[in-house]
């Protein structure tokens, strides 16, 4: 078996799958202490933005999930949770049906997320590409992680999809065969 042949078809069939396929991104954003604010506390959110297409503006993200927030913004449900359940949750909670996803838009261009807002409602969670704050709030308002900076107040980060992690695995696996391959065929030599 060729497994030059077998790398070889294993990346182009990633290279098509990847072009069909949504893009995620990782977002992180950091709390600004010098704001000034008692209820800001000094922290991180982080978290995905799943199933955007590239190069497509004003599109909306499927999910948007948080992975991680820094335990000073208190009684937020355990990580990872959507930001879809998060304001259902929050309408309920709080008894406010107006509570909802307020923006979801979003604007990717050569793989970069380019602008865009996604925002909860009454301000509990509020991600503005192209605005000037962003911010994880508590569902009582009294502690939060928040910036100021707008799209260079969060860093994103392409996320790799489960079947790009799969081909890059089979590909180190058939890179290690290879090299078998070839040590057993030197000892054999010598």
């Amino acid at each position: 078996m060729n497994w030059k042949l077998l790398i070889a078809g294993a990346a182009a069939a990633a290279a098509l799958a990847s072009q069909a396929q949504a893009l995620d991104f990782t977002f992180v954003f950091d709390s600004d202490l010098n704001l000034g604010d008692a209820t800001i506390v000094p922290g991180q959110a982080i978290g995905t933005i799943i199933g955007l297409q590239d190069n497509t503006f004003d599109q909306q993200a499927s999910d948007v999930q948080v992975t991680f927030v820094s335990p000073g913004v208190l009684d937020l449900p355990p990580t990872p949770f959507s930001l879809f359940d998060y304001a259902s949750f929050l309408a309920v909670d709080l008894h406010q049906p107006d509570i909802d996803v307020h923006q979801n838009d979003f604007d990717v261009q050569n793989g970069q997320i380019v602008g865009g807002v996604f925002q909860i409602f009454g301000g509990y969670f509020d991600l503005n590409v192209g605005g000037h704050f962003n911010s994880m709030v508590s569902p009582d308002s009294l502690t939060r992680i928040q910036n100021l900076g707008g799209l260079g107040g969060v860093e994103f980060f392409p996320a790799p999809e489960p079947a790009t992690w799969s081909l890059m695995l089979l590909g180190f696996g058939g890179l290690g065969a290879l090299l078998r391959t070839r040590r057993r065929r030197t000892a054999l030599a010598a």
